[in-house]
Formats: C-alpha cells, structure tokens, sequence
C-alpha cells in the first residue's frame, strides 16, 4: 500500500528553478555596476596619466626662451600629445609685450573610443633674459 507522507520536506525542482533564476535577475545590475566601476577606474588611471604627461610638456616649454616655444606633436605607446603656439602683442598698463598661448592637447584610446584633455595657458616673456612663465586661462 503506498501511502503519500505529506510531511516530507524539502524543495521541488521548480521552487530551486524559480530562486536560481530570480538570484541570476537581481545579481545583472550589480555585475553591471561592477563592470563600470572597473571602466571609470582604468579611465580615471588614464585621464591622471595624461595630465601628468601634459604638465611635464608645459614645464619643457616654459623652460624655452620666449623665440623657441612653437606648435609640435609627440607620441607613446598610448597617448598622443599636440600644443598650437599663438603668438599676440599685449599691453599691461604702460608695459607693452609679447605673449604666446599655447595650447596643449593629450588625447588617448580607451575601450575603443578616443578621449582627450586640452589646457589653455598664456607664455608671458616681459624680461629681456627670456625667461618667461606661463599662465593658466
């Protein structure tokens, strides 16, 4: 004779079937965020590698006298960097003089779309010695 012992427990394979899908459901936007975060890392690790590298090309050329500094371009192996030169005739109060602005540009690829930073600064060289210094816009 058999009888049905409605006492038994444990779960159905449809109630393990409906958790393990409903667990994989609320866990895709924490994978989604986790996936983010890693991405606005590496381009956080980047975006400071390039100013980093962007301040270092300004210092070179504010260590040029005021006839040397003109546009140019560089590269690495991951960033491209590119300053125009603008040379234009100032006066400060009664002093007159000439200025350059230089803008600099250091671009990078990063998950296969293209990134870029850009400063403005303005080379003042009001000494004869040609010392200069920059300021930023």
């Amino acid at each position: 004779m058999n009888t049905i012992d409605k006492q038994k427990s444990g779960f159905t394979i449809i109630e393990v079937v409906i958790t393990t899908i409903l667990v994989l459901l609320m866990s895709l936007p924490l994978a989604n965020i986790s996936f983010s975060s890693v991405r606005n890392t590496q381009y956080a690790k980047q975006a400071g590698e390039a100013l980093a590298i962007g301040q270092e090309k300004l210092e070179e050329l504010e260590s040029l006298a005021y006839g040397s500094v003109a546009a140019g371009s560089s590269t690495d192996d991951v960033y491209r960097l590119g300053w125009i030169v603008d040379e234009i005739s100032q006066t400060w109060g009664t002093t007159a003089g000439a200025c350059k602005i230089v803008t600099l540009t250091v671009s990078w690829n990063i998950g296969g779309s293209s990134k870029a930073s850009s400063v403005e600064v303005i080379a003042t060289y009001p000494e004869p010695s040609g010392n200069g210094y920059f300021i930023n816009l």
